[in-house]
């Protein structure tokens, strides 16, 4: 979604950019098959090494390392991209973090007319995954955050029900607090807020802004509890809370871009030696 505040573009070009005041299909700007999803490694996660490309035609990432020391990256694929809602949700798999295996795309099962953007993947207590993301099918400001669940990272089953809906919420990113609860950061009209669940699956909204100015949320549980929430905002800026609800500006990182072009979409995972981060690049007018 293009979203000018004060602070300059926001884009997840996998939400809004072909929807027209009045909500309808349109067809996309060339730009959006210019997006390009990196990743880079850092040790604190907030100066990060020079970056790698991980998918070309690719937008709003999400990457997680499971329990078993797998690393799973998914993001919004327009690779065969022919019109309206022909969107997919691409993957890649490495064991180290550094040498990436395509796998094409996600296979749902029970999907029905819901056409996922945005992926975001959390692993459950019996080692499967759960893909969070939002139907680009509905009308504008009418978003539905889904889910389904995995055994093997490439076939998702779609789970019955709503995880969450509010108007004009999009880009889900989920978390599991030290508590056993679980977070879920979207972004609201150029800004974050959060809901709240106890299984996961019935998110409940949390009063409050949890960032004023920022887009399309990547949040993690750092070793001491703490939650660190990345979000673009000319480049991807690091705030960081105790409680995951009251923030604080921590620092900017160094994944900036050059004027004209713009970095967003951060997600981030922790590694054996630190962090690793995908994040959309799109060079621009």
């Amino acid at each position: 979604m293009w979203v000018l505040l004060a602070v300059g573009f926001f884009q997840s070009e996998a939400t809004t950019w072909r929807l027209s005041p009045a909500g309808l299909a349109q067809q996309p700007p060339p730009e959006v098959t210019q997006d390009r999803v990196y990743f880079t490694t850092s040790q604190d996660g907030l100066a990060w090494a020079p970056p790698v490309l991980l998918a070309e035609k690719a937008s709003v990432p999400d990457v997680i390392r499971t329990s078993q020391g797998v690393y799973w990256a998914y993001w919004v694929d327009f690779s065969n991209f022919i019109g309206p809602r022909t969107e997919k949700i691409g993957i890649a798999r490495s064991t180290d973090g550094s040498t990436w295996e395509r796998l094409g795309t996600v296979q749902f099962k029970d999907l029905g007319s819901i056409v996922p953007v945005d992926p975001d993947v959390i692993e459950l207590p019996d080692g499967r995954l759960r893909m969070y993301f939002f139907d680009i099918a509905h009308r504008a400001g009418e978003y539905h955050i889904y889910s389904a669940v995995s055994a093997d990272g490439l076939n998702y089953t779609m789970e019955p029900g709503v995880r969450f809906q509010m108007v004009r919420s999009f880009d889900p990113d989920v978390i599991k607090l030290q508590d056993g609860r679980y977070r879920m950061y979207l972004n609201n009209e150029g800004r974050i807020i959060s809901a709240t669940s106890d299984d996961g699956l019935i998110f409940t909204l949390d009063p409050g802004v949890r960032v004023e100015r920022g887009g399309v949320p990547g949040s993690i549980v750092l070793a001491d509890g703490t939650v660190r929430l990345y979000v673009c905002e000319m480049g991807i800026a690091a705030y960081r809370s105790s409680d995951g609800l009251a923030f604080r500006f921590e620092k900017r990182t160094n994944i900036t871009s050059s004027p004209g072009a713009i970095i967003c979409d951060p997600a981030v995972t922790t590694t054996p030696t630190g962090f690793l981060m995908v994040y959309k690049y799109n060079p621009g007018r």
